[in-house]
């Protein structure tokens, strides 16, 4: 993994992949909600991100219902301090005191979203502190196999890991044009999830 590839993949990913409408737009939402009050909550912001990039989640596991949104509201009223503590930190700044409180918040988070959309939904509440992933980039990418509803927090810890690591790496925050949790998702969704040519 390179720059240059990370920002091959960014383009490729923005040609063929139309719901990133949908992470720019929720996003947006996300930082209006905190800006000011816009007739909609953070739990519906995330809600729209949910059912379009973890669709599969609510095939198999039901629909995504008005209890599952209360559901979700409630997550974010109850890890509301802990949400606004990282919303406001990038991963370079993760270290091994943080991994309790994550792995507490991703576990409930998962319990009622999965453990992608649980990644999913973190990563749209703090964008430079929780990194994305898909089954498939957990699995192949970062080794971390589905151990079952509830239980996936070390997995996604280690993922944290490598990807602090991987900005490191290439360089640290700076070397990336844009939010390169966001950027190395891309990469790795591109070659790893959909194997697309760069």
């Amino acid at each position: 993994m390179t720059l240059a590839n990370i920002a091959a993949a960014g383009r490729r990913f923005r040609e063929a992949e139309p719901r990133d409408l949908f992470y720019r737009v929720s996003t947006r939402l996300l930082e209006l909600t905190d800006e000011t009050d816009i007739g909609i909550d953070r739990a519906e912001c995330l809600a729209v991100l949910l059912q379009t990039w973890n669709r599969d989640f609510y095939r198999f596991h039901g629909p995504f219902t008005d209890e599952r949104l209360n559901n979700l509201a409630a997550l974010l009223a109850h890890f509301d301090e802990r949400l606004k503590s990282y919303r406001h930190r990038r991963l370079e700044q993760f270290g091994p005191l943080d991994e309790p409180d994550v792995a507490e918040v991703f576990t409930a988070f998962e319990m009622e979203l999965g453990k992608v959309g649980a990644a999913k939904a973190l990563h749209l509440l703090a964008p430079q502190f929780f990194p994305l992933w898909d089954a498939r980039i957990a699995q192949v990418v970062y080794h971390a196999y589905d151990k079952g509803r509830g239980f996936n927090a070390p997995s996604y810890l280690k993922a944290m890991r490598l990807v602090r690591q991987q900005v490191a790496d290439l360089g640290g925050w700076s070397a990336f044009p844009t939010n390169p949790l966001k950027a190395i998702d891309e990469f790795n969704y591109v070659v790893y999830t959909k194997r697309w040519p760069l």
